[in-house]
């Protein structure tokens, strides 16, 4: 985790991750940043996947 915060609207968590492409010791690690906030039914993601080639037309 890399923050917490609270504001009126919601408890937050800021938080980065990596995505390893393959299963060598040299593979291309991808980081992210992503928030998820607490609601009354449990946390959600507060923010967007970014565009990946899978989405193809929806970019």
């Amino acid at each position: 985790m890399l923050r917490e915060f609270n504001s009126a609207l919601a408890s937050c968590k800021e938080f980065a991750f990596s995505v390893v492409d393959g299963d060598e010791a040299n593979s291309l690690a991808q980081w992210y940043v992503a928030m998820a906030c607490q609601q009354s039914s449990g946390w959600k993601w507060a923010s967007a996947e970014p565009a990946v080639d899978r989405w193809e037309s929806l970019q």
